[in-house]
């Protein structure tokens, strides 16, 4: 009986010296928790105010919060008088494996983010990246999709997207267009602007400011017209395939024609 009552009196000891810790533990977590919610309502709206990607906020918030509870628990554990020196160098070698096995997976993740954060472009924009070109459709997490004017979807993990060259022709709205033509030097070139300029005015997806223009670039046989403006991107072989049909067409209606040949025959 009295080894009995002095193992109760031992435990109720114990349980008397741990409850210093135990309440101490039980407020780190009760505060840390709170403090927590706070940050994560901080982060998310300081996200919103920048216009993040929906998907990008939701996993830098998940991510935020997990690492934060993760430090909060390993804090506790410090309180309660747990030896965590094990417990985070375990972690670490864990993260380290699981890191070395995903390497090209957290290289596209990183260029993700990189892309969604500093925003090189956007859905909806025409770009050229790693020999590919075309629309931009979806910018995920991993990839990012393109559709190809020939309709074909072309998808690009985003860790050689972010590292490499991407020519984004829909960031300035406008795109320049040329078309070159050799008409005959006995052609006026004020009657070929006459019959030029209108067509390309009528034209509403060429821009009127600035106004197209019709130059001449150089001479051999006859004139080297340079016939040039801008429009919309994406459109730029719409207008062009446009203009040389209704070009020709007039043309043709004006008796302009291309330069002369001339055949010569040498007697030896």
């Amino acid at each position: 009986m009295s080894n009995n009552l002095f193992a109760v009196r031992e435990l109720l000891a114990t349980v008397i010296a741990y409850l210093p810790k135990l309440a101490i533990g039980i407020a780190v977590w009760l505060v840390g928790s709170w403090l927590i919610d706070r940050i994560i309502k901080v982060v998310k709206t300081s996200l919103a105010h920048r216009n993040f990607d929906v998907s990008l906020e939701s996993f830098l918030l998940n991510l935020s919060s997990i690492g934060l509870k993760a430090f909060l628990i390993i804090t506790v554990a410090e309180q309660l008088g747990f030896q965590t020196t094990l417990f985070v160098t375990i972690l670490g070698a864990i993260s380290l494996a699981i890191g070395l096995a995903l390497q090209g997976t957290l290289a596209n993740f990183a260029g993700g983010v990189l892309i969604l954060v500093f925003r090189p472009f956007k859905v909806g924009d025409f770009i050229e990246a790693q020999g590919q070109s075309g629309r931009v459709t979806e910018i995920q997490i991993f990839n990012t999709v393109l559709l190809a004017l020939n309709s074909k979807t072309i998808i690009i993990p985003n860790g050689i997207l972010s590292n490499g060259t991407i020519v984004n022709t829909t960031r300035v709205g406008s795109l320049l267009f040329e078309l070159k033509i050799e008409v005959d030097r006995k052609s006026s070139l004020e009657q070929i602007r006459r019959i030029i300029l209108p067509i390309m005015d009528n034209d509403t997806r060429i821009l009127k400011d600035p106004a197209p223009s019709v130059g001449v670039s150089g001479f051999g046989a006859g004139y080297y017209l340079v016939i040039s403006g801008l429009t919309h991107p994406g459109e730029q072989d719409a207008v062009t395939h446009s203009l040389f049909e209704k070009i020709a067409q007039a043309f043709a209606d004006n008796n302009i024609n291309g330069p002369e040949t001339h055949n010569y025959v040498h007697n030896a």
